[in-house]
């Protein structure tokens, strides 16, 4: 509540002085006070449920990959075993990230309303920091001294690991407010990858895009669809709407720059890959 949340503002910048000082605090002991929080984030009491994911949505804005840990990406298959594993000062940025990931979407499928709103401010700032990572252009601050060949290296490394999870698991959340979330991600990510990391997974990311189209395509239009007799006037305008509507949407467009990829594509393999990807979705 509003009288807790001011009594620990006050506990916390009486420890550390606020501002860029607390900011400072929590940068020099980032990933342990990242784990930890990640692990609250599933306790048993929602209270701290509530806590873990406001504290965490904001000490994530803004941090960079060898913040959050470095190294490669993950691709395993089996996300749950890679992100069960105990956590450590030499836990990669790509675990770190899934972890982050696990955390948001449980959250916005909690059953406690509290949780769930703070899931929501969570979820938007793993989205932020997702697509920051991704993008190998960003020249933040705190990484002015690194490369261009760093940032794309890192950027790269992001791409892949968030790509494989959105498709693999984000994508197919049960959850509505965690489905979208990862919808809008993964266009985001869309939007500033590079081409290199989008080749590799184009079929995959084109038959999630046919089908996000599908899923979020407004109810009204299938209900009026089946009780309009084909080749009539009313038929013809409803279609039209429908396609109107669906060619000006971000998933359009995002899938527009998939499909303009697919002639550029250097490899024959994930250029036959994508006509069974589309003939599957639109079945």
């Amino acid at each position: 509540n509003k009288q807790t949340r001011e009594q620990m503002n006050t506990l916390w910048n009486s420890l550390t002085g606020g501002g860029e000082e607390g900011r400072t605090a929590i940068t020099a002991n980032f990933r342990p006070t990242m784990d930890a929080l990640i692990e609250e984030t599933s306790s048993k009491f929602w209270r701290a449920r509530v806590g873990a994911c406001g504290a965490l949505a904001q000490i994530i804005v803004g941090r960079s990959w060898k913040e959050i840990g470095g190294g490669s990406a993950v691709l395993d298959e089996n996300y749950d075993l890679v992100i069960s594993k105990t956590s450590s000062e030499r836990t990669s940025g790509g675990i770190r990230l899934l972890r982050l990931w696990r955390s948001a979407l449980r959250a916005l499928d909690d059953v406690r309303t509290n949780v769930r709103e703070s899931g929501e401010s969570l979820a938007r700032s793993v989205r932020g920091l997702t697509i920051q990572l991704c993008n190998p252009t960003l020249d933040l601050a705190q990484e002015s001294k690194e490369t261009s060949q760093e940032r794309e290296r890192d950027s790269i490394a992001a791409s892949a690991t968030a790509l494989k999870f959105l498709l693999q698991s984000g994508l197919k959340q049960q959850c509505a407010e965690a489905a979208g979330i990862c919808i809008s991600t993964l266009i985001g990510i869309i939007d500033i990858a590079r081409p290199a990391i989008l080749e590799a997974l184009l079929s995959d990311v084109i038959y999630a895009l046919l089908m996000a189209m599908s899923n979020l395509e407004p109810a009204a239009f299938s209900y009026l669809a089946v009780r309009q007799e084909r080749g009539t006037s009313d038929y013809e305008n409803l279609t039209r709407l429908r396609l109107q509507a669906s060619q000006s949407s971000p998933l359009a467009l995002a899938l527009r720059k998939c499909i303009d990829l697919v002639p550029k594509s250097r490899s024959l393999k994930y250029q036959e890959a994508v006509v069974p990807a589309i003939e599957n979705a639109i079945r």
